[in-house]
């Protein structure tokens, strides 16, 4: 008899730490991320132009924590692309390092330089191929091109680059100079890193110095929606001018002996009221 009720116990007590287990599987998967939304109505653009340069180079097939740091990158660059609002400025996507073998396909524009639309950046940044490839000197190409890519383009420019910096020597550090002699003041250049190797974080921020006025981060940073909207209000997004307030009406002239004649032009101030005076104020 003891046999027969011990049974149904144990299957009970197997069944719930099957359950415990399968809910603490549940508890550790990441939240996805919720991007914040801007009311493009209360926001102007703080820049003409941006330019996105992504590291697509071998090292990004490396893996940061459990996930490749390609796949980083462009999770990245997609929660930019929803954070962002539409509005009136231009945008340019370059990847660099694939096609290593091709010196010619080793930079290459695959979005822009064009009126920045969600859709498109986000068909071509899902287009973009790689990681295969070297990662240095493709990089400073696309530096490089990207200042050909916004020759004809007006206003200020943000350039973001998204990049593991591994594997690199001082020519795109050179070329983030050369970028900057030629825009001046009117280009700002903003560096993410993917990972955490200290060389790397080392020459991102060393680019965004040669800038002048850009910020240096990382992806581990940007991974919330709040520090993702803060970074894309940084870079890209302004408060728009208040509008100057109405003036007020100019006070009315004081005419005290009521004669219709304001006190600063009456010549004869005690005038009896009914009396018909002149232009002075006079008794006529």
């Amino acid at each position: 008899m003891k046999k027969h009720y011990l049974t149904p116990l144990f299957i009970l007590m197997i069944s719930t730490l099957i359950i415990s287990c399968g809910s603490k599987k549940v508890m550790k998967t990441a939240p996805s991320f919720e991007p914040y939304k801007f009311d493009a109505s209360q926001y102007v653009p703080k820049v003409d132009n941006f330019v996105v340069i992504l590291d697509t180079s071998s090292s990004m097939a490396d893996k940061y924590g459990q996930k490749e740091k390609a796949k980083i990158a462009k999770e990245l660059l997609t929660a930019m692309k929803q954070t962002l609002p539409e509005l009136n400025y231009n945008g340019a996507l370059i990847a660099f390092g694939h096609d290593a073998h091709l010196p010619d396909k080793s930079a290459m524009l695959v979005y822009g330089p064009t009126k920045y639309s969600t859709s498109g950046f986000g068909s071509a940044l899902n287009a973009t191929k790689g990681p295969s490839g070297d990662s240095s000197l493709p990089l400073a190409k696309a530096i490089k091109a990207s200042g050909v890519d916004l020759k004809s383009t007006r206003g200020s420019t943000a350039v973001i680059l998204v990049s593991d910096g591994e594997k690199m020597d001082q020519a795109p550090v050179k070329a983030a100079k050369a970028l900057k002699s030629q825009f001046g003041d009117r280009l700002c250049i903003d560096t993410v890193l993917v990972g955490d190797n200290p060389a790397g974080k080392m020459t991102l921020e060393q680019i965004a110095k040669a800038g002048g006025c850009g910020i240096s981060t990382t992806a581990d940073q940007l991974a919330s929606s709040a520090n993702m909207a803060g970074f894309v209000e940084e870079l890209l997004l302004a408060k728009p001018a208040p509008k100057p307030a109405p003036m007020a009406a100019a006070p009315k002239p004081m005419d005290s002996d009521k004669d219709g004649v304001p006190d600063n032009l009456d010549k004869c101030p005690d005038t009896p009221m009914g009396a018909t005076v002149d232009a002075r104020g006079c008794w006529t």
